[in-house]
């Protein structure tokens, strides 16, 4: 495994091995790699995965919190169920 770049904003690593990683071997590779350099793992993460021929480019940058807002024209159905 290489790490291409790492910052607070992204992460870039390369890994040589064949399958591709799954997302969550990838989100652990990340966070394994953000702790290596002294950075806190992200509580949420966007994870791209590029495969080329035995290596793999995952490419992480942290992901906004999770936010659920219900429109408003939707709420006289809701509370109808």
């Amino acid at each position: 495994m290489d790490i291409q770049t790492i910052s607070r904003e992204c992460v870039a690593i390369c890994v040589h091995r064949r399958p591709c990683p799954s997302p969550e071997d990838a989100a652990s590779l990340i966070r394994g790699a953000l702790k290596n350099r002294g950075m806190d793992a992200w509580p949420r993460m966007e994870i791209d995965l590029f495969p080329a021929g035995a290596d793999t480019l995952i490419v992480a940058r942290p992901a906004a919190e999770m936010i659920i807002t219900v429109a408003e024209y939707a709420l006289p159905f809701l509370y109808e169920n």
